[in-house]
């Protein structure tokens, strides 16, 4: 995704340069006359435009970011984030022979997470440690930092997922959820 913020930079700044130039000619046609200030409507769709470059990349921006959110949610979970759901993060990633969804986000007062990981097939882990994940986790990404232990939910292989768990802290009701799952032949080959 990162020609796509290449490109949408470009275009903030188009716009931005755009806006400029007009404040400049709407500047200088005051002193001259003529110049922008005798066309209004001109002017009027310049702005409009200059307006829609720099407002249209942070607005895709913001619905991309929320659509892969709620996407990775559903990957994990087989549901829908809902209301109760916030403050979601998430690091998702693959290619052709692998893919990982990472997650973290808050979970609502009226929400218990045994609904969340009855739905995405996890059983709690009696005892059991905080999994590693086999790669450089995000900023966000704290499993550990839970006053009291957190509950561990563990899942078995499926068709989708080759590793999946999951840890739930009850004193700030924050989940951590991680799934990977590689390539049959790409194992294989590992071992």
């Amino acid at each position: 995704m990162g020609w796509a913020f290449s490109i949408l930079g470009v275009l903030f700044v188009c716009g931005f340069l755009l806006f400029l130039i007009l404040i400049l000619f709407m500047a200088a046609s005051t002193k001259g006359g003529g110049g922008l200030g005798a066309r209004p409507v001109l002017t009027a769709f310049l702005f409009a435009f200059a307006i829609v470059l720099m407002a249209g990349p942070a607005i895709t921006l913001t619905l991309a970011s929320s659509y892969t959110n709620e996407h990775a949610f559903r990957m994990f979970f087989g549901r829908q984030p809902g209301s109760n759901v916030k403050f979601i993060n998430n690091a998702s990633g693959g290619g052709a022979d692998y893919s990982r969804v990472m997650l973290s986000f808050e979970l609502g007062r009226e929400r218990k997470f045994e609904t969340f990981a009855a739905s995405a097939h996890l059983k709690r882990a009696q005892g059991s440690a905080i999994p590693e994940v086999n790669t450089e986790p995000p900023d966000w990404w704290s499993p550990g930092d839970c006053p009291s232990p957190p509950a561990v939910y563990v899942g078995a292989a499926d068709v989708n997922w080759d590793e999946k768990w999951a840890t739930y802290c009850d004193d700030n009701r924050r989940v951590h959820a991680y799934a990977l799952w590689i390539e049959r032949d790409q194992q294989r080959r590992a071992r």
